[in-house]
């Protein structure tokens, strides 16, 4: 498979745990809390794994050459300040119930989501297509072999959950 298909990949295991994420989110009573935060404890570390990766490859000093770079890195870039300011504020909150912050952690979930998606299509229809043409052939093979394993290690998360 190419780099193009296994960030595909990444992206879909990423996106049944998202979906999981708002399934918990909707829900009422005494375990609303902890389906949450059970969705919340595998997903957040999985995104930190994937947000390194995508740094890792388009630090690449000859991309940032590339005409067109520099603006969907901009934006990549953008998105990538929010979702840690988002995480952070995710992982702010106490990790035992409390009603207050229960709604917090509804809304903040649901807009965690809500960016995950927009991210991950930026990503798809403009960063890695535009990526994808202007890198080495060999640099592309190395890291679509390392975007698999992070697809499949999130995989295996999805199983546990």
């Amino acid at each position: 498979m190419n780099l193009f298909g296994e960030v595909k990949a990444e992206h879909h295991a990423l996106e049944r745990m998202i979906e999981r994420l708002g399934l918990a989110a909707r829900i009422d009573g005494i375990g609303a809390w902890g389906r949450i935060w059970a969705v919340l404890a595998l997903l957040l570390p999985v995104l930190e794994n994937h947000e390194e990766l995508e740094t890792f490859l388009i630090e690449k000093e000859s991309y940032l050459k590339e005409l067109g770079a520099a603006a969907i890195l901009d934006e990549i870039e953008e998105q990538h300040l929010h979702l840690k300011k988002l995480m952070e504020q995710i992982r702010s909150l106490p990790i035992q119930p409390a009603q207050g912050p229960l709604s917090r952690l509804r809304r903040w979930s649901e807009e965690l989501a809500a960016l995950l998606r927009l991210h991950f299509k930026t990503e798809e229809d403009r960063l890695w297509p535009h990526y994808i043409r202007t890198m080495s052939r060999s640099l592309g093979r190395s890291m679509g072999r390392r975007i698999e394993n992070n697809a499949l290690g999130a995989k295996k998360i999805l199983k546990k959950m």
